[in-house]
């Protein structure tokens, strides 16, 4: 497919930074960091489903004085030739004539080796320090959000070569749900990347109270702040859904706070958005360690010791950690962990729904043999 016939086939949409919700996330605190090393040539917000990467990136791009612009990525820009069209359809919103080169090789019918399509790209980037349109010494901002979606290891081949030999005129900040196959630990190493992570994005205590004060048609009392808190953890789309129902319901209590997360549209969101999204045999691991409020490697592998796809538990707690899936580590050596009090009730009554009572019985026994040995 070449490029000429690529336009219309363009999803404008895709282009367009979409409109932030005022107040979903802890805009002022994030804000302040990414303004502080936009020197950097690389930003990774990366963080779980809902705690707000959208709206901090695409808030951040409307208040930067810097040009900037956007792609919202799907499955299907797995496809290098798609995604590089994609990515110079961005870069032509503010260079109208960038890339020409580049363009041009994925016109030719027999596309090149990738390789040389990539430094071709990283060159013509380059040159954009000396545009009109970029004032000196500065850089222009590619935002790609939803970078998880991105599966091909060629895209990811792409993104690494802007990242380890950066062009002068780009910052590239990357949106996704789990942390990519990238270059990370050597652009750290080199003090090239600046990361935005979900303890940055979750509320403290002052911004659940000040956000709930906003979001609210009704009064709220101190103690009903610190149920909403203590339920969603800071997690931006579990407050939002906190918010929603106190609206609709006056005289709210922290009884009905507890009751009003509980409710189907917050399990749902975080069924299709987080568990369907796993593989069975990590979502076997999930439902069935869903029973410990505090986990460990072994006592994990003491719980599930007879499924043998899922033989080594401590390496399964770091990924899930590590990935972001609702999985918070207790102590810094990486040894026990806990998951996300929403996202383990969803855990529990999904082990019921799916699992005998004999089963849950014995996950329950050999938890506490474990704690008893």
């Amino acid at each position: 497919m070449s490029v000429d016939s690529i336009p219309s086939l363009i999803v404008q949409a895709k282009l367009h930074r979409p409109r932030g919700v005022s107040g979903l996330v802890p805009l002022a605190r994030a804000q302040q960091s990414l303004a502080h090393d936009i020197d950097r040539p690389f930003t990774l917000i990366s963080a779980p489903a809902g705690f707000g990467k959208t709206t901090l990136l695409s808030e951040w791009l409307r208040v930067t004085p810097r040009p900037s612009t956007w792609i919202t990525l799907d499955e299907h820009d797995s496809d290098p030739v798609t995604f590089l069209t994609y990515l110079i359809a961005a870069v032509r919103a503010i260079f109208p004539n960038a890339c020409p080169e580049t363009r041009a090789l994925l016109q030719i019918p027999t596309l090149p080796p990738l390789p040389a399509v990539y430094a071709t790209l990283n060159n013509e980037i380059d040159s954009l320090a000396e545009c009109s349109e970029l004032p000196p010494g500065q850089r222009f901002i590619l935002a790609l959000d939803d970078y998880h979606r991105i599966g091909d290891p060629n895209v990811h081949q792409m993104i690494n070569e802007l990242l380890l030999h950066p062009p002068r005129a780009l910052h590239l900040a990357i949106s996704t749900r789990y942390d990519p196959p990238l270059a990370l630990h050597s652009l750290r190493a080199r003090g090239e990347l600046v990361e935005i992570r979900s303890n940055t994005l979750r509320f403290t205590s002052a911004e659940v109270s000040t956000f709930l004060q906003k979001a609210l048609h009704v009064p709220i009392d101190d103690a009903t702040v610190t149920q909403v808190e203590k339920i969603t953890e800071g997690w931006a789309a579990g407050l939002r859904f906190a918010a929603l129902a106190l609206n609709a319901e006056e005289g709210a209590n922290p009884r009905f706070v507890t009751e009003a997360l509980e409710h189907r549209f917050v399990m749902d969101y975080l069924t299709q958005e987080v568990l369907t999204r796993l593989p069975a045999a990590m979502q076997k691991f999930l439902t069935q360690t869903a029973i410990l409020d505090q986990l460990n490697g072994a006592l994990c592998d003491a719980v599930i010791c007879e499924e043998p796809e899922l033989e080594d538990s401590q390496q399964i707690l770091e990924w899930l950690e590590s990935e972001g899936i609702f999985t918070i580590a207790l102590d810094d050596q990486g040894e026990w962990y806990r998951y996300h009090s929403l996202f383990q009730r969803l855990l529990r009554e999904q082990l019921v729904r799916r699992y005998n009572a004999a089963l849950i019985a014995n996950l329950h026994r050999r938890a506490s043999a474990w704690y008893a040995a």
